[in-house]
């Protein structure tokens, strides 16, 4: 495994065990606008990010609640001086950041995606509950290495959150952008 490799592996995880944490001992708020409710989760640190509370279908084996966060970003932009470097930390925000859709795919060969960029370091999480002690599944979609994104429909976590599983899907770069680094 080469150093960018590590980095990126180490970039990723760390955002999603840091969102598993706040899930277990964040503090939640829940508003209703609309028809959605979301939900916020607050860090130790006062940031906050907001996710959804959505209702799976009754009825089903997958009725139930699931907490959905979307688009967390969990590395710095990829592009400018960034592009074909080794994966830096996302930079720390403050206040309230959206975590409602998902992030952009990553550039790849297929041209009839609209959503995609090289900004695309993002994932997704499905939970249980907000005070889960669940396990922890984390998913990376295939494609070879070149094409492929953690919001295709058949990567939704809720049906696996249902069942007391935390799921998180991952984008990560692709092809030449994702693998050739050389500085």
């Amino acid at each position: 495994m080469t150093e960018a490799q590590r980095t990126s592996s180490s970039a990723w995880l760390g955002a999603a065990i840091l969102l598993c944490l706040a899930l277990r001992y964040g503090v939640e708020a829940q508003a209703r606008l609309g028809s959605r409710n979301f939900t916020d989760i607050t860090f130790s640190d006062g940031r906050q990010l907001r996710g959804e509370l959505v209702h799976t279908q009754p009825g089903t084996s997958n009725t139930g609640v699931v907490y959905t966060f979307l688009g967390v970003q969990y590395g710095a932009s990829p592009t400018g001086t960034r592009r074909y470097s080794a994966p830096e930390p996302e930079p720390r925000w403050s206040g309230l950041r959206e975590a409602l859709n998902f992030g952009p795919r990553c550039v790849q060969s297929v041209t009839d995606w609209a959503d995609q960029s090289e900004n695309c370091l993002f994932l997704n999480v499905y939970s249980p509950s907000l005070n889960s002690t669940s396990p922890v599944m984390v998913w990376f979609h295939g494609g070879g290495w070149r094409v492929g994104s953690s919001s295709d429909p058949i990567f939704d976590g809720t049906s696996l959150a249902t069942k007391g599983v935390v799921v998180v899907t991952v984008n990560y770069r692709l092809g030449a952008l994702g693998f050739l680094v050389y500085r």
